[in-house]
């Protein structure tokens, strides 16, 4: 009886009513969707750091905030493609910190956690006093040793015996020269990998007899470098007098003509002929 005293017109706004309002709780109810996980980040280099994390099923885009005082303001919003950002022009050695947010179609998440990445510092410059730049074979002659009377004298030894080795990370190159004044000079130059460079200069006394070459070494110069920039900096020098160390060579010939090799050092230890590189050549006259 009631039911006919109402209009028409708003027995249908009633229902209309009823029925949005049966609909609204499940759209307000629909859950956030949670932010990125796996978000860090590295240094690239003193300017530059790199963001990444891990891509979101059915994202629409992702929005980066770094902190500015006491606050996160927006960096940047990407699409949903992206999984990384670097982040350019940067403080040498400064830490930043920054949050993310992704966006779906259930809305936006909250911020991720706070991440803190620190760029590169910048290295000192070193200040050593540069010395010349490397060369493979010495090109200036060791000072000659002091006057003294001379040993026995082998015509066929005078002049310039040079070897150079190249393998892996290490390089040398020798040069040695018997006069006929009976002295001796002799520069021996490795660099390894490319960055470290010894360098031994010898002087003194040589006796040759029967194929055998004793020397007397007199003075004797060790200079360690290292390179920075194409540039070579000493690291240390020492020099001494060395009036009782002897080393012996031993001379010989095979298809390519006559060699020179060490056969044994002041304690005793003999290094044998393993391959080419070892033997002295002779140069010039």
């Amino acid at each position: 009886m009631c039911k006919q005293n109402i209009p028409k017109r708003i027995m249908a706004l009633i229902i209309t009513l009823a029925l949005c309002l049966s609909v609204a709780p499940a759209t307000s109810l629909a859950a956030a969707p949670a932010a990125p996980k796996g978000f860090k980040g590295t240094a690239l280099s003193t300017s530059s750091v790199k963001l990444t994390w891990k891509k979101v099923s059915k994202a629409k885009s992702y929005t980066i905030y770094k902190k500015s005082g006491s606050k996160y303001v927006k960096l940047v919003t990407l699409s949903a493609k992206y999984a990384s950002y670097t982040v350019k022009k940067l403080k040498a050695g400064t830490k930043y910190y920054y949050k993310i947010a992704v966006k779906t179609s259930k809305g936006t998440s909250k911020t991720s956690a706070a991440i803190g990445v620190k760029t590169k510092g910048i290295a000192p410059k070193p200040t050593p006093t540069p010395t010349a730049k490397a060369t493979p074979i010495p090109t200036s002659k060791p000072t000659a040793a002091p006057t003294r009377a001379p040993g026995k004298v082998d015509n066929s030894l005078l002049g310039l015996w040079t070897f150079t080795y190249s393998g892996g990370t290490l390089g040398a190159s020798s040069m040695f020269e018997f006069k006929s004044d009976g002295t001796f000079s002799m520069t021996l130059v490795t660099i390894s990998y490319g960055t470290d460079r010894y360098t031994l200069d010898r002087s003194g006394y040589y006796s040759a007899e029967n194929g055998v070459v004793k020397c007397s070494d007199i003075t004797r110069t060790e200079t360690r470098a290292e390179s920075s920039g194409g540039i070579w900096f000493e690291k240390s020098k020492t020099q001494g007098k060395i009036d009782d160390f002897q080393f012996e060579y031993i001379v010989g010939t095979d298809e390519n003509g006559p060699y020179l090799y060490q056969n044994y050092d002041a304690d005793g230890t003999r290094d044998p002929i393993e391959n080419e590189t070892v033997k002295y050549r002779l140069l010039r006259t």
